[in-house]
């Protein structure tokens, strides 16, 4: 068992870096700090069991948790204060029967069931322990006690491929640690991000006369042989990129993340040229934890087929060629194009 105090470990960091306006005592002004941080929480949500897969995801609003039977309150407890999470009862049985499929859920009463449930997240719980600092347990399984309390958080999660809502609320010195731990990983920009990059070979550097006069059927040299250490660039949706290897469906991180993109004043006259092969999707804690070396698999245009960028906006669409030795792209639409 932990040996707590009131104070979180690292309160006096937290205090001092200001995340929140109004101490940590003042409970009505720290929940809306909670409320606000919240939604843009980025950790890791995701655990396996098994063949169990489950990953969660905060969100700005809870669901409508309704008395028709068809939601449970997993009610959870430590020594700072205790804590109930809401799951429509589907979900629950899911996540019970992880531990044995054979499992009759229906014959179980409320603490073994919370037990069981446990087992499942034994985890996932240690390492919320550790971060929280303080011990946790779940005491039981329930039918959602009403009214309820007014300051839930929600949150959307997938279970093997299914898609739920659920709901968080913490209470005590808990939530205060809690929301300690929040302020700290929540980071609006990156959550805000569009989870989709673009995967671009490139950049190579041309005449901005002939560029812009390709027409359908020519074909643009990439400046690389096919067998050659290919580089090019992973760009994020707010410009900003990591320089990157691509090897046929992944690519490995080379250098750290680097932009916004920006192009020389007063160059006018040449225009520089990227090939776009493919994209990536990654969670924003996935992306945050990007480093060289690091290698992602990519989903490549179907067809070696090739979107052509001029200063990273839409030009052309085609396909992968041969120039000499060297890669190219063959045009076969001229336009933008939604990337």
């Amino acid at each position: 068992m932990r040996q707590v105090s009131d104070a979180h470990p690292n309160a006096a960091e937290y205090n001092q870096n200001g995340y929140v306006a109004a101490p940590m005592s003042h409970t009505g002004t720290s929940m809306l700090a909670l409320h606000s941080a919240w939604p843009y929480l980025v950790t890791d949500l995701s655990f396996q069991f098994g063949t169990l897969s489950a990953s969660a995801d905060p969100v700005d609003h809870a669901p409508v948790i309704t008395q028709d039977g068809e939601w449970v309150c997993v009610e959870g407890s430590s020594s700072v204060g205790e804590f109930y999470v809401y799951l429509p009862l589907d979900a629950a049985e899911i996540l019970l029967q992880a531990a044995n499929e054979d499992l009759n859920t229906s014959s179980l009463n409320q603490a073994d069931a919370a037990l069981v449930l446990e087992h499942v997240f034994t985890h996932t719980m240690y390492q919320l322990e550790n971060v929280l600092g303080a011990d946790l347990k779940l005491d039981q399984i329930s039918t959602p006690a009403f009214p309820l309390p007014p300051e839930l958080l929600g949150f959307e999660f997938q279970i093997n491929g299914q898609v739920f809502e659920g709901a968080l609320h913490v209470r005590g010195k808990l939530h205060e640690w809690f929301e300690y731990v929040v302020a700290q990983r929540a980071n609006p920009d990156e959550k805000k991000l569009e989870a989709r990059m673009i995967v671009h070979l490139g950049p190579v550097v041309l005449p901005s006369a002939g560029a812009y006069m390709a027409r359908v059927g020519e074909t643009i040299d990439c400046g690389v042989e096919p067998s050659a250490v290919i580089h090019g660039v992973l760009l994020r949706a707010d410009n900003y990129y990591w320089p990157i290897y691509i090897e046929d469906n992944t690519v490995e991180i080379a250098g750290p993340l680097t932009g916004p993109v920006q192009f020389p004043e007063n160059a006018d006259d040449y225009v520089y040229v990227t090939f776009g092969l493919g994209e990536v999707s990654l969670t924003p804690f996935v992306r945050s934890q990007l480093d060289v070396g690091s290698r992602i698999e990519i989903e490549r245009i179907p067809n070696n087929g090739a979107h052509v960028y001029y200063q990273t906006k839409p030009f052309a669409q085609g396909h992968l060629s041969i120039l000499g030795q060297n890669l190219a792209v063959q045009l076969d639409e001229i336009g933008s194009f939604k990337p």
